[in-house]
């Protein structure tokens, strides 16, 4: 149970309690796994697990007259629903991974964002989450290389009308905010030894991310973005203080996307406008040098 003092910021400065609200929640999180060891080599399981997020208050500073943000939101439960299988290839130097998954998320939490600037919680009915995910990992014949791939694809859609701050009724089968369909990773990494004593990691990763939506009303695009980062790492682990230097370049073509959207602010500014918008962009290509010790 959880419960609070909703204030009112007057005109004045001085603040006034209006009510006092109570927010009721309980939840249950139960996990249950299987795995079966079909070969040496090749691992199948499953599991079902649920997770329980407590409601809420809302504490909306200056309330709009006619606004429809709810003071309260209520508890969240999802049940999750996974298999797999994890295999081992070519003497086990390559290893294979693919996973399915469905999830039940029932009174979802959205943030949610009303003119002229009152930001809240609400429940989004339910939500139905159901993807794939694909992991491999090799290691080549040449010693210390190696290459790991990642990617995923992703459906997360409303099952039920939902209102938003607006009074607007989106309509079931909407797609969640920040829910890009595909993404994917590798890295092509080299570990080595000098002189038996200075050791040298080194990596090339690349990253895809396709567009999605920046809020559940659908009106901010976030970009699809293809990132490259580099990192270089030489340290002497064999001392007491295991001294290193790393320099790092992430986002090494320097692209410029926008990974993150708020809905319009301004009532009177058209849907859809890209004033309306408050946007954030990728950080540009950023240089890091780390020097690093460790005391025993």
């Amino acid at each position: 149970k959880l419960s609070g003092l909703l204030p009112l910021i007057t005109s004045n400065g001085q603040t006034q309690v209006v009510q006092k609200l109570n927010v009721k929640g309980q939840g249950f999180s139960p996990k249950f796994a299987l795995a079966w060891q079909a070969t040496d080599d090749v691992l199948v399981y499953g599991s079902a697990s649920k997770g329980f997020q407590y409601g809420g208050v809302n504490a909306i500073p200056v309330p709009t007259p006619g606004s429809t943000a709810p003071l309260t939101y209520a508890s969240s439960s999802l049940w999750a629903f996974e298999s797999g299988v994890r295999s081992d290839w070519l003497d086990k130097t390559l290893t294979a991974d693919i996973t399915a998954y469905y999830q039940i998320w029932s009174n979802a939490q959205v943030a949610q964002i009303t003119p002229p600037a009152e930001t809240f919680v609400a429940n989004v009915g339910s939500v139905g989450v159901k993807g794939m995910e694909l992991s491999l990992q090799y290691l080549f014949p040449i010693d210390g290389l190696s290459l790991e791939v990642n990617g995923s694809l992703l459906s997360s859609k409303t099952t039920k009308p939902f209102q938003d701050g607006d009074g607007n009724t989106i309509p079931a089968g909407s797609t969640m905010a920040n829910a890009p369909v595909f993404q994917s990773a590798a890295t092509l990494g080299y570990a080595k030894a000098f002189a038996e004593v200075w050791q040298t990691n080194s990596g090339l990763s690349y990253t895809h991310t396709s567009s999605s939506f920046g809020n559940i009303q659908h009106t901010g695009v976030l970009d699809a973005r293809d990132m490259f980062n580099l990192n270089f790492k030489l340290s002497r682990p064999d001392l007491s203080f295991a001294p290193s230097v790393s320099v790092i370049v992430n986002n090494v073509t320097d692209q410029r996307k926008v990974v993150s959207s708020i809905a319009p602010r301004d009532a009177g500014t058209a849907p859809g406008s890209t004033e309306a918008f408050t946007v954030g962009y990728t950080r540009p290509r950023t240089l890091i040098l780390n020097l690093a010790m460790e005391f025993h």
